[in-house]
């Protein structure tokens, strides 16, 4: 008979604590609000450092119970405490007191029913009366939650219907004026409707479009193999110790994709480009006249070439009075420097050709800066 009697009455899964009461009291302050509290938790409950505390209005409107059973479903995880707050805009009546005690208590069990998912939370109620907003002011003062929910409902109406339901909307009056942050909660039918309203929108398909090429599954539901392969980039090992050498800064020797460079295979490329390109003789390029060697490596290319465009014309000038051997013999020299630059010779000979043009050059430049100053000294 005792197994009989457990089986038909399991032990409760919700465990009722002390409850207090001032329905004796004359009238409502700012810090005494007349009404009842009644608390009771889960058997699983325990409190600790993340515990949250969730303000919740209930009454007998459809709409607050969507917005219980959001809360309870989506927000409300073991260790959290409800704060449900039931406000009778009425005067209170003495002879009642025994009628608001059976039904805050009904209400509380109503409440615990609520909890399907059986998760282990303190369930406060604040059956009070007074004014709706000055109500929840002063308990929201008291039990300090972190987030206030509240239903709706749904309903947005335009012109002057929507300014005078919004004056008695108490939603509305919460995103206001509240100190905690606020959770609206629209009718379970109207938010369907809304989802499928958005999952047909042409501009939102995108986000499916994406869903339906990794097979409906989000990148945060996939396993973490999935998502290591998702994530690997295909990359060589060489490729892999280019990248770690260049983030910690190592030597290039640590870096195999940094090859080395040979000095003789790249001045032999570079002179023979150079033979490849028409008018690579000296005659056709421009004369370095009246420059120095320390000043034409360290003069830039515009001044070099200004110089030596006025070496030019001071070599036309002085060309009579030279006699014109000089010029002569230097053309010989200069077509024999073409002659053995056009054929491919090694790199030590066209290096040492190089430099008797330069040093040519540079006494070319010598005799005409003596031709100018003598004449200057005649004059």
């Amino acid at each position: 008979m005792t197994q009989l009697t457990a089986t038909l009455h399991p032990p409760p899964r919700f465990q009722h604590h002390v409850a207090f009461g001032n329905l004796d009291s004359v009238d409502t302050t700012k810090n005494n609000t007349i009404g009842l509290t009644l608390q009771t938790r889960h058997k699983a409950f325990h409190l600790h450092k993340l515990s949250r505390t969730f303000m919740v209005g209930v009454d007998d409107r459809e709409y607050s119970h969507d917005a219980l059973s959001w809360l309870l479903e989506a927000m409300v995880e073991d260790g959290d405490m409800v704060v449900c707050v039931k406000v009778n805009e009425k005067d209170v009546k003495a002879s009642s007191e025994t009628a608001y005690r059976k039904e805050a208590r009904e209400l509380l069990n109503w409440i615990e029913s609520q909890n399907i998912h059986n998760k282990g939370i303190h369930v406060t109620l604040e059956y009070s009366f007074g004014k709706l907003t000055q109500t929840f002011r002063g308990l929201i003062e008291v039990h300090q939650p972190g987030m206030l929910v509240v239903g709706t409902k749904g309903k947005a109406a335009q012109g002057i219907q929507g300014v005078w339901n919004s004056r008695n909307s108490f939603s509305k009056y919460c995103l206001q004026y509240s100190p905690v942050p606020v959770v609206v909660v629209r009718p379970k039918d109207k938010r369907v409707k809304k989802k499928e309203k958005r999952s047909n929108d042409p501009g939102r398909r995108g986000y499916r479009g994406m869903l339906q090429a990794n097979g409906g599954m989000h990148e945060i539901d996939m396993d973490l193999d999935e998502m290591e392969k998702l994530m690997e980039t295909a990359n060589t090992a060489d490729e892999e110790a280019h990248h770690v050498a260049r983030a910690l800064g190592l030597p290039a020797s640590f870096d195999p994709l940094i090859k080395g460079i040979d000095p003789h295979a790249a001045l032999h490329g570079r002179a023979s480009a150079a033979n490849s390109r028409p008018g690579s003789s000296s005659g056709n390029a421009p004369s370095m006249s009246g420059l120095s060697p320390s000043d034409a490596k360290s003069a830039p290319a515009a001044t070099v070439a200004q110089k030596a465009a006025t070496a030019t014309t001071r070599q036309s000038k002085t060309e009579t009075a030279t006699g014109g051997a000089t010029n002569a013999s230097d053309e010989d020299d200069s077509e024999g420097v073409d002659s053995e630059l056009d054929t491919p010779r090694p790199v030590a000979t066209r290096i040492q050709n190089r430099e008797k043009l330069h040093r040519m050059e540079v006494g070319e430049a010598a005799a005409l800066r003596q031709v100018a100053w003598e004449s200057d000294e005649e004059e």
